[in-house]
Order: C-alpha cells, then sequence, then structure tokens
C-alpha cells in the first residue's frame, strides 16, 4: 500500500478531526458559554429572530460534532452545514475558519465519514 492510498483512505476521518475542531468552540460558545455575546453578534448581522437563531444554529453544530464523531449521519449534517455556512459566509463575511470548514463539509459530504463510522447507508441497525 503506497502513501497516497494510505492517505485517500484516511482522508474522511480527517476531514471529520478538522470539522470538528473548527465546530467545538462555536456551539459551545452559542449554547453555554458566551450565549448573550451571540444574540448580540446575530443582532448586528440583521439576522432574524437572534435569541432563536443562536440557539437553533448551536444544536445544529453540536449535532453535526456528534455525528463526525460517530459517523452516524455525517453526510446529512455536513449538507446542513454548508448551508449554515453559506449564511455565515454571506452576512458576516468570509473568513479563514469558515472557508477551511465549508471545504472540510463538502469533502464529508462527497467522501463520507470515514472509516470510523459505526454504520454505514444499506447496513442495518
Amino acid at each position: 500500500m503506497n502513501y497516497l492510498s494510505v492517505f485517500l483512505q484516511r482522508l474522511p476521518s480527517l476531514l471529520c478531526g478538522v470539522a470538528v475542531y473548527l465546530l467545538i468552540s462555536p456551539a459551545t460558545q452559542k449554547l453555554f458559554t458566551n450565549n448573550a455575546a451571540m444574540v448580540g453578534f446575530f443582532t448586528n448581522l440583521g439576522l432574524p429572530a437572534p435569541s432563536l437563531t443562536v440557539i437553533v444554529v448551536g444544536i445544529i453544530e453540536l449535532t453535526a460534532i456528534l455525528a463526525f464523531i460517530t459517523g452516524i449521519g455525517g453526510r446529512f449534517m455536513a449538507a446542513l452545514i454548508i448551508i449554515e455556512m453559506l449564511v455565515a459566509m454571506t452576512t458576516a463575511g468570509v473568513n479563514a475558519n469558515n472557508t477551511v470548514l465549508i471545504l472540510s463539509v463538502i469533502g464529508i459530504l462527497l467522501l463520507g465519514s470515514g472509516a470510523h463510522s459505526l454504520w454505514e447507508p444499506g447496513e442495518a441497525f
């Protein structure tokens, strides 16, 4: 087995790790540690119902983290995070974190969650 094939085999897991790393801080800020500041930020961006939007986005991000770690529903959650990042990029602007995150979740959407998956489509629970 050559290095390229090993890299390609491990790429989905690497992408999941990058996505989890980039999502963990914003998700915990929205839901647990810095909710008021996030509501203020969403208000300044002009997003509708900022108090509710912060909670919904935080739940989506936390659910995506769990999906990427377990491999259950990773592609579905990647699609939701792509939508979230497109909204974030159009309202708050493009930065390095959301660019790397959207590229990572596009990779997860295309390649799946990797060898660590607990469940693959087509298998029975």
